[in-house]
């Protein structure tokens, strides 16, 4: 986690931040609401993160002030409306800027491990 938040240097470069970047990956498989997505990174970062849901809606309203996501309003019978969020054209490229820098701290850090080892080994 120490380089997702080291990454908030490049957010500018980038356009996201770690959190944006990984809602937007959470979109590209289908529409999803606020709760939703808290629930699911909640699963997915079993206990090593635990967003609250003001976290997200925030990111989800940063991304769509920069169209990298656009809401709608789902109407139910049942219970309350839902702003459901997709990722737009602009916000797959953000995707993609995101994941090549990312991959890039993979790199670094797998190299780091194996001197790590060979120090252990």
């Amino acid at each position: 986690m120490a380089l997702l938040w080291r990454w908030h240097r490049y957010r500018r470069e980038l356009g996201v931040s770690p959190v944006e970047l990984i809602i937007l990956l959470l979109l590209t498989e289908r529409q999803k609401y606020g709760y939703e997505i808290t629930q699911e990174l909640r699963k997915w970062f079993s206990g090593f993160w635990k967003p609250n849901t003001g976290t997200i809606y925030h990111a989800l309203q940063r991304l769509e002030k920069k169209r990298y996501v656009t809401s709608s309003i789902q109407h139910r019978e049942k219970g309350l409306d839902r702003k459901m969020y997709a990722v737009t054209t602009k916000g797959e490229i953000a995707i993609e800027k995101g994941v090549k820098h990312f991959r890039k701290q993979i790199e670094l850090l797998q190299c780091f491990l194996s001197l790590v080892e060979k120090y252990l080994g």
